[in-house]
């Protein structure tokens, strides 16, 4: 059996992942992004004529995949290898391992994490996100396939106080992002990163000048993006935020649960 090796959660092995999820079809693409995830154990020490030889297909080809993905060239793209943050350690248990251990570790780390979280959100936030939401009917969440779940679970939550939510995919046509802010009360926008703003400066031109409350949710605070927005919902003092997946979903996820609930007291 092969050893097996830590993979971090790098920005290269995400983009890949998140490329080959959205594959529905097999083509020289699709092959591509296949290659350089067996590959991702070797990075950056991979070469491209090694890639295009396993993906039977040309150089060429995989400089053009890599730009598509969001990268100048290949180099660029198989050294972007550093994990986005380090993997925090919530507990450790040195005891005997056992499955019962196991789950009772997990346990730890679970309430550990869930109170980290709940100190760091800043309520007054929420509570003034909650009193503009109070007399909406209809919310909009503009957001990209990673952050759909927490965009749902808004859409549950704010279900049981009778107000719409419309889930929007970021990449919708400037159009159709402004049609719906001149519809709804207040919209949410879920940008971890602050990438997609950077790229789409016509859309967040929509956004500035619509009529509805703006919310956004980032890591990438400025002055800037706070006089565009109502509420800029900073994630900058979580510093676990892109450590894992599962602390990101879990930190957005938290913050709406808390402001929806704020809504009980309007």
């Amino acid at each position: 059996m092969p050893q097996k090796h830590f993979i971090p959660s790098s920005p290269v092995y995400v983009k890949l992942t998140e490329f080959f999820f959205k594959c529905v079809k097999s083509g020289v693409y699709y092959t591509i992004a296949k290659v350089l995830i067996k590959k991702i154990n070797e990075f950056p020490n991979i070469y491209i004529e090694e890639i295009a030889f396993l993906a039977n297909t040309t150089p060429a080809s995989v400089t053009k995949f890599c730009k598509k993905i969001g990268y100048a060239s290949f180099k660029e793209m198989r050294t972007d290898i550093f994990p986005y943050a380090e993997l925090p350690q919530f507990s450790s248990y040195n005891g005997e391992l056992t499955s019962q251990s196991i789950m009772d570790n997990m346990l730890q780390e679970e309430e550990q994490l869930t109170r980290k979280i709940y100190e760091q959100i800043d309520l007054d936030q929420c509570y003034r996100i909650a009193q503009r939401m109070a007399p909406s009917s209809e919310v909009a969440v503009l957001c990209n396939t990673y952050s759909f779940a927490a965009a749902n679970t808004l859409r549950e939550l704010l279900s049981y106080r009778g107000i719409t939510v419309f889930e929007m995919n970021r990449r919708s046509d400037p159009m159709v992002v402004q049609e719906m802010l001149q519809e709804v009360d207040c919209c949410f926008i879920i940008c971890l990163t602050g990438q997609w703003l950077v790229e789409n400066p016509e859309i967040v031109k929509t956004i500035e000048q619509a009529d509805t409350h703006t919310f956004l949710l980032t890591s990438q605070q400025n002055d800037y993006l706070a006089t565009i927005f109502d509420e800029v919902i900073s994630l900058e003092v979580f510093q676990f935020l892109f450590s894992s997946n599962y602390y990101s979903q879990k930190i957005i996820h938290t913050i709406l649960k808390v402001i929806a609930n704020n809504l009980s007291l309007f």
